[in-house]
């Protein structure tokens, strides 16, 4: 029987998620195991893949932060990325509605380039810094 799948070319893709738990393993290494995060993988009724970014620390089993959340398809792009507030606000994501609330855009990125840029802006926040360094302090004094 003859091969229908026309998979001869290649295609260059690299998982979101890979990218992000590489990310992990950086902050791991950085904060010699006093910080860690995960990604927690959200349930829904779509076809998406949806997971929360969430800081922690092994020494601190009761607290985590929500950075934020990575959505997309099984063809992976585009990923939509849902900030924390904060977070949200330093990047300029930000927009009050007509009735003073606060909407938080959702940053879309429409392939990998994008989305490692956009991951590297939201990771390199003065928010995200100061959470790091927060839960670090804090970690230590549980040693």
């Amino acid at each position: 029987m003859e091969n229908l799948w026309n998979f001869d070319e290649e295609i260059n893709l690299e998982n979101p998620v890979d990218i992000v738990k590489g990310q992990i393993e950086y902050l791991e290494e950085m904060t010699d195991k006093c910080v860690s995060a995960e990604l927690v993988e959200e349930k829904d009724e779509t076809d998406e893949f949806k997971y929360r970014f969430v800081i922690n620390s092994p020494y601190m089993p009761n607290y985590s932060f929500k950075a934020f959340t990575i959505q997309c398809s099984p063809i992976f792009y585009p990923v939509n990325i849902d900030c924390d507030e904060n977070i949200a606000t330093e990047l300029g994501e930000i927009e009050e509605t007509p009735l003073g609330f606060n909407l938080v855009n959702t940053i879309i990125c429409y392939d990998t380039d994008d989305f490692k840029n956009e991951l590297k802006r939201i990771l390199g926040t003065k928010y995200m810094k100061q959470v790091v360094a927060a839960v670090k302090l804090m970690a230590k004094s549980y040693l």
